[in-house]
């Protein structure tokens, strides 16, 4: 039961919602590292306000198999629905939907020279029927590729990122992602020095969205370190100057006699802001020899002195 306002298209829509929903999961014997599990799902929705009623009812068959440095899953979910809810789907309206999902995954490996690699590959395939794709029974949501890389490099640790979005290059239908990102980062103890890059396409013309410059440096005096962040978006030169210092952060730490005190934070346009607070503790050697042999009176009186 809830009581419920959401505003959709410039209107306001409140009233209750009476509603029950129910889920049985079924999960396999694994049989060489490979699991097959099966949901069931199903609902229903009263709205009083609006004389609405929505009821769905879903199946969800899962396998995720393991083989070497991979992990492959694929997932397939179709959902029936009658009715609809007032709301958006953001509340609780549910859409028709038959879909299958692969993703492909490799842990990471040692590719040499102390770097390591990972990967990954997501695929979403649409089998619903869409107009905008007339005659074509299958549609591709989502394509996504990502790499992970981090090795030794100039004294430091060098670590790269990178990110494609495809599918609005196989699927041109509207809303479709066609963009790839790189990151890579240097850091030696407190320095960092970094770079991300963003292009997208659109029409079949690319376009820079992201050239951002980043770097974050140690300040040391006395039991006081301050480790300022800043980051400034080269490619907002092509769009009037706006939005060119696009982060900024400070990390301070103070060491104090029995531990250190961290506080930071570090925001970035687009990316959100992380908050940091801590305490570490100092760590001091064991003396098992010490602890081996009872303390006697003599000894206390020996270690006063």
């Amino acid at each position: 039961m809830a009581a419920s306002a959401q505003t959709l298209a410039g209107s306001d829509v409140i009233g209750s919602r009476w509603g029950v929903e129910a889920r049985m999961l079924a999960v396999g014997v694994e049989h060489d590292r490979a699991r097959l599990t099966v949901e069931l799902a199903g609902g229903a929705t009263g709205y009083p306000a609006q004389q609405a009623f929505q009821a769905w009812v879903s199946v969800t068959p899962r396998w995720v198999a393991l083989t070497g440095p991979w992990r492959i899953e694929v997932a397939h979910l179709s959902r029936w629905v009658a009715g609809a809810s007032p709301f958006g789907v953001t509340l609780d309206r549910r859409l028709p939907a038959h879909r299958t999902d692969l993703t492909l995954t490799a842990s990471p490996s040692a590719i040499g020279g102390g770097w390591r690699l990972a990967s990954s590959l997501t695929a979403r395939l649409d089998w619903h029927a869409d107009p905008e794709r007339s005659g074509r029974p299958l549609g591709l949501e989502r394509l996504r590729v990502r790499f992970d890389a981090e090795g030794p490099a100039w004294g430091g640790r060098l670590a790269f990122e990178g990110a494609a979005e495809l599918a609005g290059w196989i699927d041109p239908r509207p809303g479709r992602d066609f963009d790839a990102s790189l990151v890579g980062t240097w850091t030696r103890r407190q320095l960092e020095l970094g770079a991300r890059v963003g292009v997208a396409w659109a029409a079949g013309t690319p376009s820079w969205h992201e050239l951002t410059l980043f770097a974050a440096w140690p300040l040391v005096s006395g039991d006081w370190a301050w480790r300022p962040y800043l980051a400034f978006d080269l490619a907002a030169i092509g769009r009037n100057g706006a939005g060119w210092w696009s982060g900024h952060g400070l990390d301070v730490a103070w060491t104090s006699c029995c531990g250190t005190v961290e506080l930071g934070y570090r925001h970035d346009a687009g990316r959100g802001t992380s908050v940091r607070a801590g305490v570490t503790f100092d760590v001091h050697p064991v003396d098992l020899d010490r602890l081996a042999a009872p303390a006697t009176r003599a000894d206390l009186a020996a270690a006063a002195r």
